[in-house]
């Protein structure tokens, strides 16, 4: 009901609607006297639409009027009704902490405290968009769905000035319980909303981080599928003939030490095969490190085979819809889905996967005798902290020589204990 008050301005919500509040003792009468006026939301010309409430005041014996405005916030609602909605969410949001309590008497007072957490999350991705390469913002965009989808659930309508630390536990227990994540994943969860929340803080919309003094989780050794000579000879050669265009891919992976997200994005004008190497840039490489992925003879000239069978420009990617060259990238579930119908054919094991190639690369180049440091650049690794991983691979073609070894002493030994 639209009330017109004595200064021209309309009452758009029913403050007798609010909850009721709770009293205090007034110290010349001794009557008693509420501590709080609920808030509802109004409008005059001056001001336009806002929340106004009163809070007594035991310092100075008065009540302290208090008025959220609310214009800045009209240009995200089409309809006025769907604005006005909004600012009466805000009304009965101040009604149940005022009811609880809370008291704003020495705090500055800011609507963006109750806008909608789903809301902010939205201005957040949007912020971020411009500022982050693709694959990260497609990452913080993932966790912050899961995270709507959540509150969505279990706490609709949540102002992100409400979402607190129980909240933040409750949803990553839902996320290692009830989605299975792994504890690098949990982390991952962990560090993403901790930089969304300081952006929220750094943009008013909340005073502090929920996610902040929660531990992480301790990392699980990542294991690493080293896939053997015997079975990579079996992959390639059945590609050889069959599928020319995905063996370059893999042999990408397993040769060049490049990750399949840095194949999908190159470009044809990265590719410099006379002095046999890939050029991948900071803005396309996982550790924002720009570096030269090494190529072999035989792979120089199966890619300049590839590219003289099928038109391309300098610009173009070096596959493409079809595994051909293209104007856009070729998708993640394609390339997958090729290498899962290859291993079904080959009947090799559910646990190798195109990544397992790279790894069986790393392995082999430090078992070989190549330097941790020359592979670490060449895996472009952040530090060698990640190549000392593969170090520690098991050998079994080591386990054999080792094997031949103590086979040979003791016939040696035998021998000089016949004589």
């Amino acid at each position: 009901m639209r009330v017109q008050n004595s200064k021209g301005s309309s009452q758009l919500s029913d403050p007798e609607k609010n909850p009721s509040p709770v009293w205090h003792l007034n110290e010349s009468t001794g009557l008693p006297q509420p501590m709080y006026k609920p808030a509802f939301v109004n409008e005059d010309k001056a001001a336009g639409v806002h929340v106004v409430y009163a809070v007594f005041n035991p310092g100075t014996k008065q009540y302290m009027r208090h008025r959220v405005k609310l214009n800045k916030y009209r240009q995200n609602y089409k309809r006025k009704a769907d604005f006005i909605r909004f600012a009466e969410g805000i009304a009965n949001q101040i009604n149940v902490k005022l009811a609880g309590g809370w008291s704003p008497i020495g705090e500055t007072h800011n609507a963006r405290f109750y806008m909608q957490l789903a809301d902010v999350v939205d201005l957040y991705l949007k912020d971020r968009k411009e500022e982050v390469r693709h694959a990260t913002y497609v990452s913080y965009s993932s966790t912050c769905s899961i995270l709507k989808e959540w509150v969505k659930s279990n706490l609709y309508g949540c102002q992100i000035i409400d979402f607190n630390r129980v909240h933040a536990l409750e949803f990553l227990q839902y996320a290692r319980e009830v989605r299975g994540v792994s504890n690098r994943t949990y982390n991952n969860y962990l560090k993403q909303l901790r930089l969304f929340f300081e952006w929220a803080i750094g943009h008013c919309y909340c005073k502090e981080d929920p996610f902040k003094l929660i531990k992480t989780r301790k990392k699980e050794i990542k294991k690493r599928q080293v896939i053997s000579l015997e079975q990579r000879t079996i992959i390639f050669n059945y590609l050889r003939d069959r599928d020319p265009a995905f063996l370059i891919f893999i042999e990408l992976v397993y040769f060049s030490l490049m990750r399949p997200m840095e194949i999908r994005r190159c470009l044809v004008n990265q590719i410099h095969l006379d002095e046999h190497y890939i050029e991948i840039p900071e803005e396309q490489a996982k550790c924002w490190k720009m570096r030269h992925a090494p190529l072999s003879d035989e792979l120089v000239e199966r890619i300049r085979e590839y590219l003289n069978a099928y038109p391309h420009t300098v610009n173009s990617h070096l596959f493409s819809t079809g595994f051909r060259p293209g104007t856009k990238p070729i998708g993640a579930k394609s390339v997958q889905l090729r290498w899962m119908d290859m291993r079904k054919e080959l009947e090799l094991p559910e646990e190798y996967v195109i990544y397992s190639l790279r790894d069986s690369g790393i392995v082999d180049m430090l078992h070989a005798g190549v330097d941790e440091l020359t592979v670490m650049h060449a895996a472009g690794h952040h530090d060698l902290s990640t190549t000392s991983i593969y170090a520690d691979h098991i050998d079994v073609e080591m386990i054999e020589r080792v094997r031949e070894m103590q086979v040979s002493f003791a016939d040696a030994k035998s021998l000089a204990t016949i004589q």
